[in-house]
């Protein structure tokens, strides 16, 4: 029935486009269903999300029996907080099929209400590797970030053998641990950043920025703004830094509109932050290569680690 494709349709939207389950019940998207189709009645919320456990408990059986015509297949996990400070355990499954064609799924983002021990990180991992029928003899490896927790949950838990450190996440403590020992270029970075962040949170400031841009011929959608780094991911404040020396001609004049903003960086602090962005760069590209889930990675590694 027309209706059924419909609704099939909205359940697509919301689950490809990850849209909240409250959609239907925006009054915008109830005006577009009744243009569109003004017989259709809009399903409620409630019902939605059962439609939507439905959908995905069929969905979860055809992928059980795909697994089962699969040879072997790897896992990766990873423990992480969202805003509000809840723990997650992602999950996803990556195998070959028998037409050569990668696939990574990820078979749940499951909520921790406990403490991460090594015990518990065991049993949730246990947990999903049951759910979906997973054979031990199966599992070529586990890859994880290098916590002690979740490396004894799998040796413990899963094989002792099969745990592998993930590559990417070992590389990235490179950088980070490398400017702990260089005050000098964590005090210019920190500087870089006091500026970036008067001059964002400033209107005046932006404007400007905006408004040299434009007389130096960008147009209003290509004009470039400062970015803002994040503190626990040292490759946002490569992306600060970049963006910063693209923008400098732009910051002093910026700076004029912000009282209260620091003192302009000087030449050799300029060069350092250069020097510093010669470094940082290989190592991001590197992660950025081995983190591709549409092609092997584990053959690069020794070639890229001995080109940096």
């Amino acid at each position: 029935k027309t209706s059924d494709k419909i609704t099939n349709a909205i359940l697509y939207m919301i689950a490809v486009d990850k849209m909240p389950l409250s959609t239907v019940q925006n009054e915008g998207f109830k005006l577009l269903m009744k243009t569109v189709a003004p017989l259709y009645t809009v399903p409620s919320r409630k019902t939605v999300t059962r439609l939507i456990d439905v959908r995905y408990d069929v969905l979860k059986e055809r992928f059980i029996a795909t697994l089962k015509e699969i040879d072997s297949y790897s896992i990766t996990c990873d423990n992480w907080t969202d805003i509000s400070n809840q723990s997650y355990l992602g999950v996803t499954i990556h195998y070959v099929t028998p037409q050569i064609e990668m696939k990574s799924v990820c078979v749940g983002v499951f909520p921790l209400s406990e403490n991460h021990t090594s015990q518990y990180l065991g049993e949730c991992l246990t947990s999903v590797i049951k759910d979906f029928n997973l054979e031990q003899s199966r599992i070529t490896a586990v890859v994880t970030d290098s916590a002690t927790n979740i490396k004894k949950a799998v040796r413990d838990f899963v094989d002792q053998d099969k745990h592998l450190a993930c590559f990417a996440h070992t590389l990235s403590h490179l950088v980070p641990d490398v400017l702990v020992t260089m005050p000098t270029v964590r005090e210019t970075i920190a500087k870089v950043k006091a500026i970036v962040t008067i001059t964002r949170r400033s209107v005046v400031a932006c404007d400007e920025l905006k408004k040299l841009q434009i007389r130096d011929g960008k147009t209003e959608g290509t004009t470039l703004k400062f970015i803002q780094d994040v503190p626990t991911l040292w490759k946002s404040t490569l992306y600060m830094l970049e963006r910063f020396l693209t923008l400098e001609e732009y910051v002093y004049p910026v700076m004029s509109k912000c009282p209260t903003a620091p003192n302009m960086l000087k030449r050799e602090k300029i060069q350092m932050l250069k020097d510093v962005i010669f470094l940082m760069k290989p190592v991001e590209l590197v992660i950025t290569e081995v983190s591709g889930n549409s092609y092997p990675t584990c053959s690069v590694i020794i070639p890229l680690v001995r080109c940096l």
